[in-house]
Formats: structure tokens, sequence, C-alpha cells
């Protein structure tokens, strides 16, 4: 599916409704998927770790994907007010193209760089947050928003465009 906006009427909760839109069977069948231990065999601790996974679903792997695409945004907003922006979901990709003739090559470095290094530090305070409590489930949540850092390689989007800006920067001296 792919939208096309104005980035200052952008939110959150629209960027989330997009998602679950696009992938709402996906994100279905894996949640029945989930459950479906409980639901054979109707034991309350099978219900316990089903609904701790379905957290983990929800909050760690659906949120950091949507939190990742927002802060994007937002960075792009930040420089750039209100441009359009094509935002494309993919079977495999969410993509985000602005929509403007130029774009700074510090700009596109920042809006790559950025949400990945909120993730991380996300993802430490959960760590941290684990040690604390010792709850496994932030753990395992640090882990997720951690791993969003692959993302900075180059075969990946992020690392592409931050590829793109840098070889802008160094043509444009």
């Amino acid at each position: 599916m792919t939208y096309y906006h104005r980035v200052g009427k952008i939110s959150f909760s629209k960027i989330l409704f997009w998602f679950i839109r696009s992938y709402f069977l996906l994100i279905l069948f894996i949640s029945s998927f989930i459950m479906l231990p409980y639901m054979l065999t109707l034991n309350q601790s099978f219900l316990v770790f089903c609904l701790k996974v379905e957290i983990l679903f929800f909050f760690g792997l659906i949120l950091s994907f949507v939190l990742h695409e927002f802060m994007h945004i937002f960075f792009l907003k930040k420089d750039y007010g209100d441009i359009d922006v094509k935002v494309t979901f993919g079977w495999n990709k969410i993509s985000i193209f602005p929509i403007t003739p130029d774009i700074n090559s510090n700009t596109i470095i920042k809006v790559a760089i950025c949400p990945l290094i909120i993730l991380f530090v996300l993802g430490i305070s959960f760590f941290l947050i684990f040690l604390v409590t010792n709850i496994f489930l932030f753990k395992i949540l640090s882990y997720i928003y951690l791993f969003h850092v692959i993302n900075i390689i180059p075969p990946l989007g992020d690392g592409l465009m931050l590829i793109k800006g840098i070889l802008k920067n160094i043509e444009r001296r």
C-alpha cells in the first residue's frame, strides 16, 4: 500500500494505523498462532506465557517498527517543514520517500541515523530496567530494540540512505 501525505499531518497514530491496515492479515495470523497453545490446552500457565509473547510481539516488533518509521518522518519534518512524502508498505519493508527536488546530504544522514540511535538508547534503557526489576520481558524487549542497529548496514534501507548522504556530501565538495 502507498500513501501520499503532508509530513505535518502525519502522526504516530496515523503511521500505526497504516501499518496495521497494511499488514492486518499477517498480524492476525501471527497473533492467532501465538495464542494457539492456550486454545489447544486451555491451561492457565499457557495463557500467561502466550500473553507475554503477545506483549513482545506488539510492543517489541510492531511498536518498534512503527516508532522507527515515525522518527524518520519526525526528523524529516524538523528540517524541511510540511513537505509531501510517499509512504510505501511492501511485503518486506517500509519506505518513506520525500517528494522534494533537493534534500541536503546532512539531512539524509540525520534522518537515516537518528532513529537507530534513539532505538538503541531505548534498548539500553529497557536492559537497565531489566537489571533493576529482573523482569525477563524487558530483557527481550531490549534485545529487539537494540537489534534495530542492524539497519545501518548498507543492504538495508537506512544503510543505503547513509551511503547516499555520504556520497552526496563528498560529491558536493
